[in-house]
């Protein structure tokens, strides 16, 4: 699978900073390591001869050694001449299996209902020589399903999130049609988990407007608004409230002595006509 199709890979921080090997590294050997792993995700491996591993990385032989007594220890699998990470491997095969999943389902969803052959990548929605578009995309059209004139993963995602905008079939070619089909992937990403991120609060300006103004708006960039307090002040950021801490007994029974103290006085002075 190409690198356009898998542009980034995980990073859990957890369970870097849990990692005795990671700890152990200085700050230049951590920065060394995560250029390792970019170059690892990106060239499938590093080269397992050190030299032409120091070249790669555009580091001098002796500079490579130091830093590989340490950053070696995570690249321990050797295989065809190539060295991996083992946790970025994980990543990676799920990664696959994952995107190969939804472009199955998008092939399933969007299969011509005369069980012709899905188009993958068609360049163009309706044919140089003119044609227009086949009886299934204008069954499927009239049906209110917008069905996109090429192969993309991300799309049916995407449809998926807009659903609380109301969008209709309309809406939804305006937003292919003008910005969505022209869009980077690692941005179409961006856009779906910004709607998702989204989901449970309906108030946020993200919901404003319809799919082609989102995508235009670029609003996965926009700081998310507060949730809704169902009538109650909103707590200031800059005094947030503070939770009193829990009475102990002791507390307690000191706070009930001198209660009782107070009223013992109280019942003396009445007793004594208000005289001291």
């Amino acid at each position: 699978m190409s690198v356009k199709t898998l542009p980034y890979f995980k990073w859990y921080p957890a369970d870097a900073e849990t990692d005795e090997v990671f700890r152990a590294m200085s700050d230049a050997q951590k920065g060394f390591f995560l250029r390792c792993l970019n170059q690892s995700w990106l060239n499938n491996g590093l080269p397992s001869d050190l030299s032409q591993l120091a070249k790669s990385m555009y580091v001098s032989p002796a500079y490579l050694s130091k830093m590989w007594k340490v950053v070696g220890l995570r690249f321990n699998i050797e295989r065809d001449g190539r060295l991996y990470n083992g946790r970025q491997e994980e990543e990676r095969s799920k990664a696959i299996q994952k995107s190969e999943s939804a472009t199955n389902s998008v092939r399933t969803r969007y299969e011509r209902r005369s069980n012709e052959p899905l188009r993958a990548y068609e360049s163009e929605y309706v044919s140089e020589s003119g044609s227009s578009a086949s009886e299934g995309e204008k069954e499927s059209e009239k049906k209110g399903n917008f069905v996109p004139p090429m192969l993309d993963e991300y799309w049916h995602a995407f449809e998926v999130a807009c659903a609380p905008m109301g969008a209709g079939s309309q809406d939804l070619k305006e937003a292919w049609e003008i910005y969505w089909q022209f869009m980077d992937s690692s941005v179409r990403q961006k856009a779906i988990e910004g709607l998702t991120a989204r989901a449970d609060n309906p108030d946020d300006p993200v919901w404003n407007g319809l799919p082609a103004g989102y995508l235009k708006g670029k609003k996965w960039e926009r700081t998310p608004k507060p949730p809704r307090t169902n009538g109650r002040a909103r707590e200031s950021v800059l005094f947030p409230r503070v939770e009193p801490e829990p009475e102990t007994d002791q507390e307690r029974a000191a706070r009930e002595a001198a209660y009782v103290a107070h009223l013992e006085a109280e019942r003396k002075f009445a007793a004594s006509g208000g005289k001291p």
